[in-house]
C-alpha cells in the first residue's frame, strides 16, 4: 500500500557531488524526490547549481533553489545557512546528504524540526584538515535524529559515534543498456585468443586501488595464458597508474573513459574492483546483473552487495587479489 504524503513538506539538502562517491549522492536524491511528489509531498531542493543541472530535480515536480554547498568550509557557508533557515522553517522535515550538508542544514536547522542525515561515504581521516572533519562527523551523529548509511560500516561507525537511531539505505543503480556487441567480437577486438578477459571499470584515483590491481596483474603476468586486465575509467592518476603498468610490464590495458562497459562484461571472465571503499558502484550492479564472477575487497557497499555472490579480499593485498583473480 502506497503511502499518501499529501502536505508534507520535505527539504533535501545536497552538496557537491564531485567527491570519492561520483554520483551516487546525486542520483540518490533525484529517485527520493521523484517518490517522494509521486505521493503527494512538497519537496524542495538545495544544492549547488551544476548539482541540479545534472540531476535535473525540478523536472521530476520538485522546487530547487541553488545553494552553494562545496567539499570544504568557505565564506559562502553563512548565506548557505541563512537560505537553509529560511526553507527549514517551513518543512516538516529535513534530509541532509553528506557531512557538510548535514553540517549546514543543522546549523539552519530548528532542533524541532526532524533532521535526517544520510552518509555516502566515510568520513577521511587523513589530510592536515582530518582532525576538523572527524569532529564535524561526531556533531552531525549526535544532533541528527536519524543516520542513514549505504553500507553497513557506515550505520556501525554512527553508532559508535552515538547516533540516537541509525538505518541502512540501499542504494539503485539504473540497469544499464543491452550490449551492442557480441562476446567474441569483443575478444576480437583485444585479440585475446585463449587469454581470460578482466574487466573493472572505476576512476583512476587514489580510491579505487589501481596500483594494487596492477600489482596483483604482475603476479599472474607468468601463466601460460595470462588474463588480461583492461580498466575503463579516466581520472587524476591515469599517468600515474599508466608509468606504474609500463614500469611492471603488467598485462593492464588503459582504455578511458568508455561507454560500452557492459559490451565489455558480456565478454569477460571475471569482473574486478580494487578499491579502498565503494558505495553501491553501478559497475557492481552491471556485473552482477550480467552473471560475471566478481572479485572485489571486502569494504563498504561493496561486502553488503555481493557477499555471497563473489570473492571478496582484504583491501591492499595484490596477492590476494592475483589469487581470487586467478582462480
Amino acid at each position: 500500500m502506497t503511502t499518501d504524503l499529501t502536505g508534507v513538506r520535505v527539504l533535501q539538502v545536497l552538496g557537491s557531488t564531485t567527491g570519492d562517491t561520483t554520483a551516487d549522492p546525486g542520483r540518490h536524491v533525484r529517485v527520493l524526490a521523484d517518490a517522494l511528489v509521486a505521493r503527494g509531498a512538497q519537496v524542495t531542493v538545495c544544492a549547488p547549481q551544476q548539482v541540479g543541472e545534472t540531476f535535473g530535480f525540478a523536472a521530476g515536480g520538485a522546487r530547487f533553489d541553488p545553494i552553494a554547498i562545496g567539499a570544504r568550509p568557505a565564506v559562502s557557508d553563512r548565506a548557505a545557512t541563512a537560505r537553509l533557515r529560511a526553507w527549514a522553517r517551513h518543512a516538516d522535515v529535513v534530509h541532509a546528504h553528506g557531512e557538510r550538508a548535514g553540517a549546514l542544514a543543522a546549523l539552519g536547522c530548528s532542533p524541532r524540526v526532524p533532521l535526517v542525515l544520510t552518509r555516502h561515504a566515510p568520513a577521511d581521516a587523513h589530510g592536515p584538515t582530518s582532525a576538523f572533519r572527524v569532529a564535524l562527523s561526531l556533531v552531525t551523529a549526535r544532533r541528527a535524529n536519524v543516520v542513514c548509511g549505504v553500507s553497513s560500516d557506515l550505520v556501525a561507525a554512527a553508532e559508535a559515534q552515538g547516533a540516537r537511531k541509525t538505518a541502512l539505505v540501499s542504494l539503485s543503480a539504473p540497469e544499464s543498456e543491452p550490449p551492442t556487441r557480441s562476446a567474441d567480437e569483443v575478444r576480437d577486438w583485444f585479440d585475446l585468443g585463449e587469454r581470460p578477459l578482466v574487466v573493472t571499470a572505476a576512476p583512476l584515483d587514489a580510491q579505487h586501488g589501481y596500483q594494487v590491481l596492477v600489482e596483483a596483474a604482475t603476479l599472474v603476468a607468468d601463466r601460460p595464458e595470462p588474463p588480461l586486465i583492461v580498466a575503463a575509467g579516466d581520472g587524476p592518476d591515469l599517468f600515474a597508474v599508466a608509468a606504474l603498468v609500463r614500469d611492471r610490464g603488467a598485462p593492464v590495458r588503459l582504455l578511458g573513459h568508455r561507454d560500452d562497459v557492459v559490451d565489455l562484461l558480456g565478454a569477460a571472465d571475471v569482473a574486478v574492483l580494487a578499491s579502498r571503499w565503494e558505495a553501491s558502484p553501478p559497475f557492481l550492479h552491471d556485473a552482477l546483473r550480467a552473471g560475471v564472477p566478481f572479485v572485489g575487497t571486502d569494504a563498504g557497499g561493496i561486502a553488503d552487495l555481493a557477499r555471497g555472490a563473489a570473492l571478496l579480499v582484504p583491501y591492499g593485498d595484490p596477492a590476494a587479489l592475483a589469487h581470487a583473480i586467478a582462480r
